[in-house]
């Protein structure tokens, strides 16, 4: 536990599994990193709740993926952290059953951790908590007002680039954390 906790790739590299629906006969992969997801979790890392760090991404490259095993490492591992992720609607950032959305992604990660590293977690529609830790995970879809009035150590705005409403969201967000 405690490795895990002090190196998040160890925790990654070592415990976390992701889905790809399209490989038929073997769709859990464990989550090996490749250098350069080494180094955007990094990235990732140092630059939450310190700074904005913008991230061009193509696809099958597995950046939702890496932002949401470290924010997922925070909530297990570190007191008081509180991260929020976003999508265009609500049905992309937690929708029953649905395997594209954010939350699954938060979901399949829990499901696949060894017992030992699993605390009492608390899971509902668009929130995990670890009341252990005072630690949680919200998600919202944006709109003009975009957790607004909160605070937060970081936020995933996952596919940003096809939002026409870019230039709200991150003003609604830019005083909510640092990044």
């Amino acid at each position: 536990r405690q490795a895990c906790a002090d190196d998040v790739l160890f925790w990654v590299n070592s415990f976390v599994w992701t889905l790809d629906p399209r490989r038929v006969s073997c769709p859990n992969v464990p989550m090996v990193t490749w250098p350069e997801q080494d180094d955007l979790i990094c990235h990732i890392v140092m630059a939450d709740g310190r700074h904005d760090l913008w991230v061009e991404k193509g696809r099958d490259l597995g950046v939702t993926w890496d932002v949401i095993a470290v924010y997922v490492w925070d909530l297990l591992f570190h007191p008081n952290t509180h991260h929020k992720v976003i999508s265009r609607k609500e049905s992309m950032v937690d929708g029953t059953d649905d395997p594209d959305t954010l939350f699954s992604k938060v979901d399949h990660i829990l499901a696949y951790l060894p017992e030992f590293l699993k605390p009492e977690l608390t899971r509902a529609k668009m929130i995990v908590s670890n009341p252990g830790m005072r630690s949680t995970l919200t998600g919202e879809s944006t709109t003009g007002d975009v957790a607004r009035g909160g605070r937060q150590k970081g936020m995933l705005i996952d596919e940003a680039a096809t939002m026409d409403s870019l230039g709200e969201i991150v003003a609604s967000t830019s005083a909510v954390c640092n990044s």
